[in-house]
């Protein structure tokens, strides 16, 4: 009877330790899951900047006439006009 007891401590004792490093493991997981989500929705971010900081926008809907711009990776002075937008309301 007392082995019994004991066997079922030693067997209590090694699930409750099974159990602890089931969530130790698995919290560093979700911490590091969380961690890595953050950095990715930095790098969202800082790449959806980028896309505006690169982006022409026009005031109005129109048609786009004389463009200068001739490459993707052309450079451009300030003040210059880079092409003419023909207004749709001016049609």
């Amino acid at each position: 009877m007392i082995e019994t007891e004991r066997a079922i401590d030693s067997l209590m004792a090694e699930r409750n330790k099974t159990i602890a490093n089931f969530i130790s493991d698995n919290t560093m997981r979700a911490n590091d899951a969380d961690r890595q989500a953050i950095d990715h929705e930095q790098r969202l971010l800082k790449a959806n900047a980028k896309r505006d900081r690169m982006t022409l926008r026009s005031p109005s809907d129109g048609i786009i006439h004389a463009m200068s711009v001739t490459s993707l990776a052309s450079f451009f002075k300030t003040c210059r006009p880079l092409g003419m937008l023909i207004s749709y309301q001016n049609r």
